[in-house]
């Protein structure tokens, strides 16, 4: 396989010197990858402020499934995590026919209202992306009503293929903002989201996009899917994540929609966090077979990306771990962290997962997980995992007092902490993500120095969503810089605002 090649390629395919790795996660100033906008909904939480108020309340996301199907069979868990209104979509706003939008996938309408929702909270005008390099990189699973909606047609004139091809999750949104930068469709299993990040990373810093809309959707509309991953034994049958405890047996599914907008950091009107590096690479093959984890690859994973990035142990502050609660996933996942990373840092690793407080997001986990670690850097806390009664015995890295779970609400240490996140996919695709806290605090908390009142003009769709922004700023204290960005966002008229 190597006739031909230089001695040096040679050299290179043996024992590589991650040089691509080293470019990747050291930027020239102001090239800096940074997250600055984000949105969600997720179970019991139809935004990004009551997800932080459960988080940090312990409130079990996961409920009694009685909002999508109910099933004869009495063995299957009868709890999800299940997020509200997927049937109401502004189509109004996006101009399109309510034809294709009874047609068009829940998840797609809910995707493009959460992706304005990120690209406006950037404080970016989503007119201002008209014709420009913004890539679009949208992972998703299941599309679980796709073959009975599509049978279900009869009349002419109703074009599901077009609300339900995978493809269109992306497409749809490049053709509704008119951007012309990559746009795809990312499915890699549960780690889809990781993939549509590290590869929208990518393009940001090799210049093929100037801007990034990163989102997920997972909804569980069909309980085939539900009966097959629970034949399989991959849930549980009680409905919850136990992450990390000896009863773990499985974990629950759970849906959620999420978005992440990036810049440069040149660009940037407001920063949550500053990518350093995101790495994928796969399993291969394993004797235990396709769906069973392997702790050496992912340690290896570990390993490369913090050469690469020439961050040494000791600067994470926090590891958010994969953590499915299944019986195999969490001893591998750990035994990879402790060989890798716990092992050599100078203080106890602190380790959580979001999964044990909304379950299991599979193709929208990734952006979850990064939701929660922003949210920890935007309050200083880290949230508390929940269903943890007694360690899993044998996880030597946790008994040693190398690893600690978090279990109640813990200061983040460092004004510039860095944070690891695992997001693995179900056959062996495994991706990792270095975001570090953005430094810069506001001065005085936002407070001007003078004492002139501040004008705050906003529109909306309706009388309520216009009360709704202007009493969200009227109820907190007077911020020089979100009045600044309100200012930002609505200095371009929007034309479908009434």
């Amino acid at each position: 396989m190597t006739m031909g090649l230089t001695e040096d390629v040679k050299k290179e395919l043996i024992n590589p010197n991650y040089q691509y790795g080293h470019w990747l996660s050291s930027p020239l100033p102001g090239e800096e990858v940074v997250i600055t906008g984000m949105s969600g909904r997720f179970p019991e939480s139809d935004n990004i402020y009551e997800f932080q108020d459960n988080l940090f309340s312990k409130k079990d996301m996961v409920t009694e499934n009685d909002k999508r199907w109910k099933l004869d069979r009495h063995d299957v868990p009868k709890r999800s995590g299940n997020i509200n209104n997927i049937n109401k979509f502004d189509a109004g706003y996006f101009g399109i026919h309510p034809r294709q939008a009874d047609n068009m996938d829940p998840g797609l309408r809910i995707l493009m209202e959460t992706v304005i929702e990120a690209v406006m909270d950037a404080g970016v005008n989503p007119l201002e992306l008209k014709g420009s390099r913004t890539g679009v990189f949208i992972s998703v699973g299941w599309t679980e009503m796709k073959n009975t909606t599509l049978a279900s047609i009869k009349e002419p004139q109703k074009f599901a293929i077009t609300g339900y091809l995978k493809s269109m999750y992306a497409h749809r949104l490049s053709y509704n903002l008119k951007l012309k930068g990559p746009s795809f469709t990312v499915e890699s299993a549960c780690s889809s989201s990781g993939n549509a990040f590290h590869t929208a990373f990518k393009s940001m810093r090799n210049g093929e996009c100037e801007n990034a809309i990163v989102a997920a959707c997972n909804l569980t509309l069909h309980p085939t899917t539900t009966i097959q991953y629970f034949d399989l034994g991959a849930l549980g049958n009680d409905g919850a994540c136990k992450v990390f405890d000896q009863n773990a047996n499985g974990y629950v599914r759970s849906e959620a929609c999420a978005c992440l907008f990036l810049q440069k950091s040149k660009c940037a009107k407001r920063v949550y966090a500053k990518i350093i590096h995101a790495k994928v690479s796969c399993d291969g093959f394993k004797k235990e077979g396709i769906t069973f984890p392997s702790s050496e690859m992912q340690a290896k994973l570990l390993t490369e990306i913090y050469q690469e990035s020439n961050i040494t142990f000791s600067n994470v502050s926090y590891f958010e771990a994969h953590g499915t609660g299944t019986k195999a996933d969490d001893p591998e996942e750990v035994k990879a962290i402790d060989r890798a990373l716990a092992n050599k840092c100078e203080r106890q690793l602190l380790l959580g997962s979001l999964k044990s407080n909304m379950g299991h997001a599979e193709a929208a986990s990734g952006i979850c997980s990064i939701i929660k670690v922003l949210i920890s850097m935007e309050t200083g806390f880290i949230p508390p995992n929940i269903h943890l009664k007694r360690i899993k015995k044998g996880v030597e890295g946790i008994e040693q007092n190398r690893i600690k779970i978090v279990t109640e609400t813990t200061k983040l240490l460092d004004h510039e902490a860095v944070i690891s996140l695992n997001n693995f996919g179900f056959g062996g695709n495994i991706c990792h993500i270095l975001l570090q806290r953005f430094k810069k605090g506001k001065i005085e908390g936002g407070l001007p120095k003078d004492d002139v009142p501040r004008l705050v003009c906003v529109s909306g769709r309706t009388n309520e969503a216009v009360l709704k922004m202007l009493n969200d700023v009227s109820s907190k204290n007077l911020d020089e810089e979100y009045i600044s960005l309100l200012h930002q966002l609505y200095k371009v008229n929007f034309p479908n605002h009434r």
